[in-house]
């Protein structure tokens, strides 16, 4: 199994005879089962549980994941903000499909835009710094201390 799985949680729940994958949601755990496909050595002859019938049981094997994973994409959404793979339950779209998220993430947008204090709601107010600007180069270097709270300048020996 060369691929990641689309999910972060997955369960095998193959046998020796039909090799089947279930795929669950990021955020409900909500199950969604593969197509069911079978193992064929009948054409190969090969004696049970033999290497060489481990090694194509192993290569099937291996084939049908592919495929169910690739298969499982379309029953997933990606999540743009947190990168979650979730069923549809736990997606909300909208009609630009531009603001696609999961329910999660909706929620936490909804939050910042009700609370926020300011134009834009992730920014936040820094806190009033004094600057120091430098004025004149080797001992004719001054040095300017701007006071933030009052935008007042002078130097730094008298503030």
């Amino acid at each position: 199994m060369a691929t990641k799985p689309i999910t972060k949680r997955y369960t095998n729940v193959s046998t020796e005879e039909v090799f089947q994958f279930v795929f669950h949601c990021d955020r409900c755990a909500a199950p969604v089962k593969s197509e069911i496909y079978e193992f064929n050595a009948d054409r190969f002859e090969l004696p049970l549980h033999s290497p060489a019938y481990a090694l194509l049981w192993t290569h099937q094997h291996d084939e049908a994941y592919e495929r169910a994973n690739n298969e499982a994409r379309f029953d997933f959404n990606l999540c743009p903000v947190c990168s979650r793979r979730v069923c549809n339950k736990c997606f909300h779209t909208t009609s630009d499909a531009v603001t696609d998220l999961c329910v999660d993430c909706r929620q936490e947008q909804k939050k910042q835009v009700n609370h926020k204090p300011f134009p834009f709601g992730w920014l936040k107010p820094a806190k009033p710094q004094n600057r120091v600007l430098r004025v004149g180069f080797g001992e004719d270097e001054q040095r300017i201390v701007v006071d933030a709270r009052t935008c007042a300048g002078g130097t730094e020996r008298s503030l």
